[in-house]
């Protein structure tokens, strides 16, 4: 029963961190300037690296998450 509750809890978790790596990408990343020096640059990209990596931290969490409790329905049976 615990692993059904954790599973359901990790979905969950998966998505608000999407969320927020999608809301991290729009507050400090922003859309990319036009012509924009060096180092306005690396910040943008800076941003941009670090958004993907907790879109695709929430997403593996997410994935998990459904992996579990498919098994989980499997094994039910």
């Amino acid at each position: 029963m615990l692993m059904v509750r954790i599973n359901k809890y990790l979905i969950w978790i998966g998505i608000v961190v999407i969320a927020v790596g999608f809301f991290y990408e729009i507050f400090f990343a922003g859309i990319p300037y036009q012509d924009a020096p060096d180092y306005l640059v690396a910040e943008y990209n800076r941003h941009s690296i670090i958004a993907k990596r907790i879109m695709i931290t929430g997403l593996l969490m997410t994935i998990l998450g459904l992996v579990v409790r498919i098994t989980n329905r499997f094994n039910r049976k």
